[in-house]
């Protein structure tokens, strides 16, 4: 696909803006275009003059010719006029060395605002467009006919024409051409026969069926998405099932899960469960890429509404991405995307959940570079809040992989928390830090860091 296109036929991962990165896209698309139609005008200005638009009279060329000659003279007279600098010249010499000058050429400048120019190039932007509707308009008119005897060919030209109309941002027109691309290739499906000629341009292959039906689907749900995210939510979760292989009832099951344990062992399950191998890269790529930007609109289709299907939904997503990717061997990614749920559901106002995500990085992502500070953060969050019970959960799971000075004493603090040993608190627990501090055995100053600023807040009320 050409960068031009990136607009609508790009997997995106969804944050907040759609439009912005749309326009963006659209924009640079128009910039490319306009030099080549430009050039396009120039060609048929000097290649046509108004009698060649019309078939001239052999008898009557002779008389035609006599009258441009008898005109030759005062037309020269006329071209030795300056009209930018209201001067008139005797001869070509002169009028030639004046247009070479700095003065002529300053004046030309001035001659050409930049609204002139701004309304020349809308103008050719518009008649392009304009052009190019027609011709797709026409052509799609032609392939609908085919989609049932020919559906090789008609999805063809429905997914050019919609590539074609995408840069102009005609939504109606490109959704129609995808939509027609989509029934083709369910006739393909069901009848492979159709598929077309192995070796020629229109073949279809059951991986590029496959590939051409999710980017069909994404892309009519990217159009979707700012007039009906319902629908567009439906569309993103129906292409995504039907891409993996998944079915849709295992996939609400997995939506209904509300704590991060269940959802994290679902996903596996359900991951493990897909027909599909994915032993290509580019297969992988594609397929991560895809959950990713389905769950992350499913997340902006829940308009800030934790407690909203669509909300669940894209968590849920996020899960089967973290499983893929782990099952794949794409552990940085599994691991990015780990930390792009904990913001999800602080985003949702769900941070106790957020915290429970430190367990998935210690089971799973341990020896990630950063990892002991995400999972410090959540623990240290967890007994600021009050929240003992699970910040001694994640303290228990990490200490059982690794033993150092600062996790044991947490651990510690936790249990006189539990205790409500005042007197502890109140004569040792700063000292034991204090001496914690000093060994090398703190991965990092954001934990001293943090476990600091936890223990102010705790002791305060024991000083």
């Amino acid at each position: 696909m050409t960068e031009s296109l990136l607009s609508l036929f790009e997997y995106r991962f969804y944050e907040s803006e759609i439009r912005p990165q749309k326009d963006a896209a659209i924009s640079k698309a128009n910039q490319t275009l306009r030099p080549q139609h430009q050039q396009q005008q120039q060609k048929m200005a000097g290649s046509l003059s108004s009698s060649s638009t019309g078939l001239v009279n052999p008898a009557e060329y002779a008389s035609l010719a006599a009258k441009n000659q008898s005109s030759e003279s005062a037309q020269n007279i006329q071209d030795l006029y300056c009209e930018v600098c209201k001067k008139k010249f005797t001869n070509d010499a002169t009028f030639s060395a004046h247009k070479k000058s700095e003065k002529h050429k300053k004046a030309v400048r001035a001659s050409k605002g930049p609204s002139a120019r701004s309304s020349n190039v809308l103008l050719n932007v518009a008649e392009e467009q304009s052009t190019v509707i027609s011709r797709a308009l026409a052509s799609m008119e032609k392939a609908q006919t085919l989609k049932q005897k020919d559906p090789a060919v008609a999805a063809t030209v429905l997914w050019n024409i919609a590539q074609d109309i995408a840069r102009y941002r005609d939504d109606a027109v490109t959704k129609s051409a995808l939509e027609g691309v989509l029934e083709c290739m369910q006739v393909m499906d069901r009848d492979p026969s159709l598929r077309g000629t192995k070796g020629t341009s229109t073949f279809w292959s059951p991986r590029s069926l496959l590939k051409t039906t999710l980017d069909c689907t994404m892309a009519i749900a990217r159009i979707e998405i700012n007039a009906n995210r319902t629908a567009a939510a439906s569309r993103y979760e129906a292409g995504l099932c039907q891409f993996l292989g998944i079915d849709q009832k295992v996939f609400d099951s997995l939506a209904n899960a509300r704590d991060v344990s269940t959802l994290a062992k679902q996903a596996v399950q359900m991951v493990e469960s897909i027909p599909r191998r994915f032993t290509k890269d580019e297969d992988i790529d594609q397929a991560v890429s895809a959950m990713k930007e389905v769950a992350g609109a499913l997340v902006v289709c829940a308009d800030g509404k934790a407690g909203s299907t669509s909300a669940w939904r894209g968590v849920a997503t996020y899960f089967i991405v973290h499983a893929f990717a782990q099952f794949k061997g794409r552990s940085d990614t599994a691991y990015a995307v780990v930390l792009c749920i904990a913001d999800v559901l602080r985003y949702f106002d769900m941070e106790h959940l957020a915290h429970d995500c430190a367990g998935l990085i210690i089971a799973y992502h341990i020896g990630q570079p950063d990892s002991k500070i995400h999972i410090a953060a959540a623990i240290v969050e967890s007994i600021s809040s009050n929240d003992v019970l699970r910040a001694r959960d994640l303290i228990d799971a990490y200490n059982l992989q690794t033993n150092e000075l600062w996790s044991v004493y947490i651990a510690k603090f936790i249990e006189r928390t539990i205790e409500a040993d005042a007197n502890w608190m109140h004569t040792d627990a700063l000292g034991e830090w204090q001496k914690v501090k000093l060994s090398t055995d703190i991965p990092s100053k954001d934990i001293a860091t943090l476990v600091d600023a936890m223990l102010q807040q705790k002791l305060s009320t024991y000083a």
